[in-house]
């Protein structure tokens, strides 16, 4: 196994759901319990057609419309905690820049 010398964070568009399923759990205000959210939040998202090995962007087009509809036969998929999240993920600009460590 060889060593990372620079690791480059993709922009949020680009992680996957999984990932930015973590990226959601920082801006919410009541967190998830890790990890078994993770799973919910990416099997929710299956059962609305969305691709789980797609990039968390395939959601972004919910947000820019509002439409949000994220929820399965009338469960919520996304509470308003982590739709707040999200929202503050998808208009904040510096999330969608490139960045090395």
């Amino acid at each position: 196994m060889a060593a990372v010398n620079e690791w480059q964070y993709p922009g949020a568009k680009n992680l996957g759901l999984e990932a930015f399923a973590v990226l959601l759990n920082s801006r919410k205000t009541v967190p998830w319990v890790m990890p078994k959210a993770i799973e919910d939040f990416v099997s929710g998202l299956t059962k609305l057609d969305y691709d789980p090995l797609g990039p968390a962007g395939q959601l972004w087009p919910e947000a820019e419309s509002n439409s949000f509809y994220f929820r399965d036969a009338g469960q919520e998929i996304l509470d308003r905690d982590t739709l707040q999240a999200f929202l503050e993920i998808v208009q904040d600009p510096q999330e969608d820049e490139k960045i090395s460590a």
